[in-house]
């Protein structure tokens, strides 16, 4: 309500969610908002002609994001005769590509479940700094294994200021950042490959490029968005 003072809790807290929400919340009152008027105007075939054309071109360059996105990041695309791939393009196309990953997963692209996604990135920021720190605490309080090294590098690599384009960042990523995680955390080959696993389990598609190799051993394999193994 109002406009929250900056540099107060309230004020932070509100920012973080509002970073999250200003784009696809636009976008869905402007659609719902020429919607509406249509129907109040009883145009009955526009709303029709205007709903159809939205989730069909929306479905459309969702799904041609969501691909690119797919291989950029070194996986093979994923399935489009499956159901759920359209529904997350859809998702997608509205500004929801976070949410487009609940329809499958309770865990999203940034690794946090789904409150801490809403809560917007600067509570994820400081979560991260929570688990490595207060985290790991509880877990030594409580006699678990603390794969502190795997947290700090990944709170390190979240916090690492730099700007790489995104057409590259997964070749930082496997040459440079994931070659200096293997040296901090002598399990990372068990938890790439446990996330790869996580990854077709959830998706179906595999990695072209695996997590922690410094090359790639082959090229997307295009078939595999039309079912193709």
């Amino acid at each position: 309500v109002g406009n929250p003072t900056p540099g107060t809790l309230r004020g932070e807290a509100a920012l973080s969610i509002r970073m999250l929400k200003s784009f696809p919340t636009t976008y869905t009152m402007t659609i719902l908002g020429d919607a509406y008027h249509a129907w109040m105007q009883r145009r009955w075939m526009d709303v029709g002609t205007y709903a159809i054309t939205i989730a069909f071109t929306g479905a459309l360059f969702g799904a041609l994001a969501s691909q690119l996105k797919n291989i950029f990041s070194g996986r093979d695309p994923e399935d489009m005769t499956e159901p759920r791939f359209w529904g997350r393009a859809f998702a997608q196309s509205g500004g929801f590509g976070i949410a487009g990953d609940y329809i499958a997963s309770a865990t999203g692209r940034n690794g946090q479940g789904i409150y801490g996604t809403l809560l917007g990135p600067q509570f994820g920021q400081v979560a991260s700094v929570v688990d490595l720190t207060a985290g790991s605490l509880m877990q030594y309080a409580q006699d678990e294994k603390i794969p502190w090294r795997r947290k700090f590098s990944k709170v390190a690599k979240a916090h690492t200021p730099g700007v790489v384009p995104f057409y590259l960042r997964t070749a930082v990523d496997r040459m440079f950042i994931e070659k200096l995680q293997q040296q901090i955390d002598p399990d990372f080959g068990d938890y790439a490959r446990q996330q790869m696993k996580n990854r077709k389990r959830i998706f179906g598609n595999d990695y072209f490029w695996p997590i922690g190799q410094s090359s790639p051993p082959r090229g997307p394999d295009m078939s595999a968005a039309f079912g193709g193994q």
